[in-house]
């Protein structure tokens, strides 16, 4: 039975019954366009079955009707889909499951003609006997347990939480709000499997290498397999390189690249759809995206990319009710530096004005996500440096630098 194939059960039933729910939710076919922001045509088209309703339109008005039921109440609302909508496709799913672990059974059961009494009468006796699948999904269907979800999962999504920022961010996240399931992206699937058994509430690990475009489909199919919510979206993977540019392999460049540009907006765009009325995306960026400095090149601009890039993205879901924050922390005693000055060759970086506990960053971070900031910054130095920025000229910022780190 194919994901898919489910995911079109669940996208039928409930384009046949949206008008009786929008009636219980007491809004007129044009007050439920404008909850979703389409033409009040494109509604009366799904109801009529004029037009077929899209996965997209599905997800929106699951989350549009949860959000609803979140912010009244709405005991009637939930009953009302959970009796046209989720049961019936529930049990459609049990007894489908059910014949096709039958069939298997069966198949597996097969009698064979030993000679001893007719083959047919054999085969007789063995259908009469109720598979040992049949009877586990018999009892299924008896207690009720549905094996598919029956509501939007909400869920939280951490990249970077195997150390670091992502990692605190995935320690501290029921301080921002209450969440189903989290999920938790990195490569080391043993240090996702270690926070896992660390903290109080479900966690789904996610071994992915975000510099690998094919992990973004891997991430989209996931997303897929059940109604989902994404109601938080942390990213925190990264990294950075304190070397001159032509001192550092190109390849290592493009990954930072990759990573730090191209997994934060991929993430983004695929995360969105999914995303109710409420939702909040933290991209960590970095104090450097307010300046270019040298010996940091590719870093401070990638990072100058997440700034703008969050900004901008906040201006444009903010229609959706959904938030965009960047977090631009100053140095951060983390593992980061590891990386940022290993693989043989001296750092350039030898000076450190201020180094803040990650504890502290995330703190700020969910403090202002939760105040509606499209930034974040934690500390009078960082705060102070990236208003220099904004008053002096870069290249006298970068000559402080420069300076500063005894480069000239």
């Amino acid at each position: 039975m194919a994901a898919s194939e489910i995911e079109q059960w669940w996208i039928d039933k409930f384009q046949e019954n949206l008008g009786p729910i929008r009636k219980v939710a007491g809004w007129t076919t044009q007050q439920l366009a404008d909850e979703l922001g389409v033409a009040r045509q494109t509604v009366s088209n799904l109801e009529t079955g004029k037009s077929p309703m899209t996965k997209l339109q599905y997800l929106a008005l699951r989350t549009v009707f949860s959000a609803e039921i979140a912010r009244r109440e709405d005991r009637d609302l939930a009953r009302i889909i959970k009796t046209l909508v989720d049961d019936p496709i529930e049990q459609r799913i049990r007894e489908r499951r059910a014949q096709e672990q039958d069939g298997e059974a069966v198949a597996d059961n097969a009698p064979v003609n030993t000679g001893c009494g007719n083959a047919a009468d054999n085969a007789t006796a063995e259908k009469r006997k109720p598979s040992a699948a049949t009877l586990k999904a018999s009892k299924t269907a008896a207690t009720g347990k549905p094996t598919l979800s029956t509501a939007m999962q909400a869920l939280a999504v951490i990249t970077g939480a195997s150390s670091g920022m992502g990692r605190r961010f995935a320690e501290t996240v029921d301080s921002f709000g209450r969440f189903d399931e989290v999920w938790v992206i990195a490569r080391h699937q043993k240090a996702l499997e270690e926070l896992r058994d660390q903290v109080p509430y479900p966690i789904r690990p996610l071994a992915l290498d975000l510099t690998d475009r094919g992990s973004f489909q891997t991430y989209a199919d996931a997303l897929a397999e059940e109604p989902v919510e994404v109601g938080l979206l942390v990213n925190a993977s990264g990294f950075g390189k304190f070397r001159a540019v032509v001192d550092t392999p190109l390849e290592v460049n493009l990954n930072m690249v990759d990573l730090n540009c191209q997994a934060v907006m991929a993430l983004c765009q695929l995360t969105a759809p999914y995303m109710p009325r409420g939702g909040q995306i933290i991209n960590i960026a970095s104090v450097a995206a307010f300046q270019p400095i040298p010996y940091i090149d590719v870093y401070g601009a990638s990072k100058a990319f997440v700034l703008s890039f969050s900004r901008a993205l906040n201006r444009e879901l903010r229609s959706r009710g959904v938030r965009v924050m960047a977090l631009c922390p100053f140095w951060t005693r983390t593992a980061f530096f590891d990386r940022a000055t290993g693989d043989g060759g001296e750092s350039v970086v030898k000076k450190y004005v201020a180094m803040y506990e990650p504890e502290d960053m995330v703190r700020r971070a969910w403090r202002d996500a939760k105040r509606g900031k499209d930034v974040s910054q934690f500390g009078f130095v960082a705060r102070f440096q990236a208003g220099l920025t904004k008053l002096l000229p870069h290249s006298l910022v970068m000559d402080v630098w420069m300076r500063q780190q005894k480069l000239q």
